[in-house]
């Protein structure tokens, strides 16, 4: 019995861990861009980093900022889906087989969590280069400045 029971928690951690990985990799894949998330600017992960890396002017940061603020809104879309498909899997809970499969409520209730955090942080950030483009603007631009 124990190494039955031993087995399937195994198992469980195999099936969580993969899940996991997959969140990870869906989460920094970029989901399909759909409503609000479609004015976010086209920019490709290698301009982004060229951006983050070299961010010196008011017109930098205020693109960081838009960056941020339309993938706060494309993650806020990404949670809000899983609200509704969490309360969808669990008004029909006999139709999922519990016990070969994890629980897909609690899996779309997981990632709930995760979209919001994220969300959370793309805002922080959005947030960060709007202050930065602001002390920029006041101060101006630090390769301008004597040395």
């Amino acid at each position: 019995m124990a190494e039955f029971t031993r087995r399937k928690l195994w198992e469980q951690f195999g099936l969580a861990f993969s899940q996991l990985a997959l969140m990870i990799v869906f989460l920094n894949a970029g989901a399909p861009q759909l409503g609000a998330a479609q004015t976010k600017q086209n920019l490709s992960k290698k301009e982004l980093h060229l951006l983050i890396k070299n961010a010196k002017t008011q017109q930098d940061h205020e693109k960081l900022s838009a960056y941020y603020r339309a993938e706060a809104l494309r993650l806020e879309e990404q949670r809000t889906e899983h609200v509704q498909m969490a309360k969808e899997y669990a008004e029909n809970p006999m139709s999922h087989r519990p016990t070969k499969w994890p629980d897909p409520a609690r899996h779309c209730r997981e990632l709930v969590s995760l979209y919001t955090d994220a969300a959370k942080h793309a805002t922080a950030l959005a947030e960060y280069h709007e202050g930065m483009a602001s002390d920029v603007a006041k101060e101006g631009s630090p390769e301008l400045a004597p040395k």
